[in-house]
């Protein structure tokens, strides 16, 4: 497994997504999946969703360790995502964002009618998910060392853009124009307005 570090540019970030089934109300979907929470991973990255037998994280409103489980998977980070980051960061509710896909109904189905499509940081890249409106986007609040790996990470690869004042280059060729006068380029010898001058006549 890649020693990650957060001064690297890019890490894949080992991460056990935990998984709460439950039977659901509709005679159309037999199941009703969401995210009980995300953790640290053990950098195996399979993706398939395993029944979560012995795990002791969970309180004890969880008594039925059936109807949970676990995906092991990566969170991409990139430093060219490094403000997205700092959004989620600075924002009222920092999230883990993580995006369940449902099968397509012209698709073989999985194993689950389910799987986990991506896990994320960035609300930018979520947003794009959400406009599509094809898959389920589910949150957890982000804490613990997860946060303080992505607070260093940020820290290490943010770098806000500085206020230039823009400065003129020089002046422009309209603000050369005197009041009356025409293109200081043609040669002018009285006020362009003036009235005409009647000529006389031989």
């Amino acid at each position: 497994m890649q020693n990650i570090t957060p001064k690297l540019k890019h890490v894949l970030m080992p991460v056990r997504v935990i998984l709460l089934r439950k039977k659901s109300k509709s005679p159309w979907i037999k199941f009703n999946w969401s995210v009980y929470d995300v953790l640290p991973g053990s950098g195996t990255n399979d993706s398939s969703i395993q029944p979560l037998i012995d795990d002791n994280h969970l309180d004890s409103k969880h008594t039925g360790k059936s109807d949970l489980f676990k995906v092991e998977t990566e969170i991409d980070l990139h430093r060219a995502e490094a403000e997205a980051y700092v959004e989620n960061l600075g924002s009222s509710d920092p999230s883990i964002y993580i995006v369940l896909r449902p099968d397509a109904p012209d698709e073989e189905p999985s194993e689950h009618g389910i799987v986990l499509e991506s896990v994320s940081l960035s609300p930018y890249i979520i947003q794009d998910y959400e406009d599509i409106g094809e898959d389920q986007i589910e949150k957890v609040a982000l804490g613990g060392p997860i946060a303080k790996f992505l607070e260093d990470f940020v820290s290490n690869h943010f770098k806000p853009v500085k206020f230039k004042k823009r400065q003129r280059d020089r002046k422009h060729i309209t603000d050369l124009v005197e009041e009356g006068k025409g293109d200081p380029r043609v040669r002018q010898t009285s006020n362009i307005f003036r009235a005409p001058t009647k000529k006389k006549l031989k």
